[in-house]
């Protein structure tokens, strides 16, 4: 039923009997009886599929999709009621003050998306037409705003529905902006439009949104129109945008950005020639290996008899003591004159620092969660960061080498081997926080620091620098994964029995929140 031919905003439903129930239900916004329900959500159904933006979508993202069934669309308007009107806290157009169900006229020109996870609805948003919502009379906040900023062809994205009293899930946030996103761009559409509140405008800005005006809302406070340009490449890859990946595969014709093709796009990017004319298809080579010897070491440990709840505690461990400061070091990266007229690479490791911070913490979470207590520092990453310490300043691209390792080496043919490693009984969603976050499907970094160094203009000397960070780290991380996964391994005659004093703040971590980490959002 889509018109592949009509723009994200020309949709009109042409079923004289559509039509004809349009026209009984446009007037007012209204709770639905249970009576009239069934007819209500069918027309939806109807109309969303004859909406541009619904051919495919959703296809590269495992847990979204459109509301395509009956009892889907009653339960997200049934949802969305709850969290948008409440029990008559908010007071919209011709609504009763307590609906069981929340269907605007709006919905009949839209499309209705959403992420399921474990049979939960985690989060909602509906894709509309732009100059079609200045029809809505919960919309007169900012129609002025909205009518003077839109054209034909633009969506606007609305009803972003959160679940109340729960951090923020990037991994699903980004997936369902993803897919929509990727929907637009096939339909042909240029800009998208969302409004939100101060508090979530930060998130958003780094998805790529543009703030383009404010506005006050009668039902909160101080409101945000935002703007995104779905062509702007150079703003996304500014922003570090997870659309960007969609944007070049759609746009540009480069792999799929999917766990499946993970390998194809990290070398797609380091085999690009550098801005100073260098090949850099070393690098690929050096992250290709870490990749292969991280496996052999993987695939030793998850066939060997050892005690797998200490390999983990020892992990975690050494992870925790690794990561512990490590804001500092790419702080200095960014601080290095090397970078002074290299501002978004600079731009970039400052922010990296920012993400990267408050790692230590999770790997400790997760290590209370266990029930266990944070081993002592092992000597290989007192070499890592005597060695990193000592070069940091004078050479900074040494230590990027060494991110561009550490961010990567669990993909490619690691990855499945990372998974049936966390398959062990003793392992739940409360212990494998820090693996989870760092399968980067939340902050894709691997991905990130590779596009960041590779439209750098770097010099030669910082690319060799580069190669032999790389290098390095891969030695020293290696290293450490076998002291913790492979006890034959010689450091372990070289370890404390307990970790000192000064090496763990016990009330930092009991302070320590998942929602620390998105404070920056």
């Amino acid at each position: 039923m889509t018109n592949t031919n009509a723009s994200p905003c020309s949709y009109r439903c042409k079923n004289a009997n559509c039509l004809k129930r349009l026209k009984q239900i446009l007037p007012v916004e209204r709770a639905t009886p249970a009576a009239k329900l069934d007819g209500l959500t069918d027309l939806l159904l109807k109309t969303q599929d004859a909406f541009p933006a619904s051919a495919g979508f959703g296809d590269e993202e495992a847990t979204v999709s459109c509301m395509n069934t009956r009892n889907d669309m009653i339960r997200y308007l049934a949802l969305r009621a709850a969290r948008f009107v409440g029990t008559g806290q908010r007071a919209y157009e011709n609504m009763a003050p307590t609906p069981t169900h929340f269907i605007e006229p709006c919905d009949f020109h839209a499309m209705h998306s959403w992420v399921k996870r474990d049979g939960k609805v985690r989060y909602a948003i509906r894709m509309q037409d732009a100059l079609t919502a200045l029809r809505n009379q919960n919309y007169t906040d900012f129609h002025p705003l909205l009518a003077a900023k839109a054209s034909p062809g633009d969506v606007l994205m609305t009803r972003f529905f959160t679940p109340e009293g729960e951090s923020t899930n990037l991994r699903d946030v980004y997936a369902l902006f993803r897919a929509n996103y990727a929907a637009n761009l096939r339909a042909g559409g240029r800009i998208a439009w969302l409004t939100c509140s101060r508090a979530h405008l930060k998130f958003f800005t780094k998805i790529g949104f543009v703030a383009s005006g404010t506005y006050t809302c009668r039902h909160s406070s101080e409101q945000h129109l935002m703007r995104l340009d779905l062509h702007d490449r150079a703003h996304l890859a500014a922003m570090r945008s997870p659309l960007l990946p969609v944007h070049d595969r759609i746009l540009l014709n480069c792999p799929l950005h999917s766990r499946s093709n993970r390998k194809d796009k990290t070398m797609t990017n380091l085999e690009t020639k550098w801005t100073c004319g260098r090949d850099f298809s070393q690098m690929a080579a050096i992250i290709e290996e870490a990749q292969g010897r991280f496996a052999q070491i993987l695939q030793r440990y998850i066939t060997s008899d050892s005690d797998k709840r200490v390999a983990y505690q020892r992990f975690l461990s050494f992870e925790y003591h690794m990561t512990r400061g490590v804001n500092r070091y790419f702080m200095r990266v960014a601080a290095s004159p090397k970078l002074s007229r290299l501002r978004p690479l600079r731009k970039f490791f400052t922010d990296f620092a920012n993400e990267e911070e408050l790692h230590y913490l999770v790997a400790a979470s997760d290590l209370k969660a266990l029930g266990e207590p944070i081993l002592p520092m092992p000597f290989d990453v007192a070499l890592w960061h005597s060695y990193f310490e000592a070069v940091t300043d004078s050479n900074p691209f040494i230590r990027a080498g060494a991110a561009m390792i550490l961010e990567n080496i669990s993909d490619g043919v690691a990855r499945p081997l990372v998974k049936e490693a966390l398959s062990a009984p003793f392992l739940d969603r409360s212990n494998t926080k820090f693996l989870v976050l760092h399968q980067h499907e939340t902050l894709p970094h691997g991905d990130q620091i590779i596009e960041a160094l590779t439209s750098a203009a770097l010099q030669p000397e910082d690319v060799d620098d580069l190669i032999l960070g790389a290098r390095q780290g891969m030695v020293l991380y290696l290293r450490l994964v076998e002291w913790a996964l492979l006890f034959d391994a010689p450091e372990t005659v070289a370890a404390h029995v307990t970790a000192h004093a000064e090496e763990v703040n016990h009330a930092e971590i009991a302070a320590f929140k998942m929602d620390d980490l998105v404070h920056d959002y």
